[in-house]
């Protein structure tokens, strides 16, 4: 049996915003306007982000500034 994944792989929204480290109407106002990708949907109220889409994501916007 494998122990339980401290980091875990899909986060809610609430824990995506602190993960980035911005609030939860900002990461909202970040997907409407197309800012952040999508999260994905896994039932008809329960979103969640890939820890991997968000570093990938941080890791774009940084290769931009270089």
């Amino acid at each position: 049996m494998r122990p339980p994944n401290p980091r875990p792989e899909l986060l809610r929204l609430k824990d995506a915003a602190e993960f980035l480290g911005i609030g939860l109407r900002s990461l909202q106002r970040q997907i409407a306007n197309g800012t952040l990708p999508p999260p994905i949907q896994l039932g008809p109220r329960t979103k969640r982000y890939s820890r991997r889409t968000l570093l990938h994501w941080i890791d774009q916007l940084t290769e931009g500034r270089k």
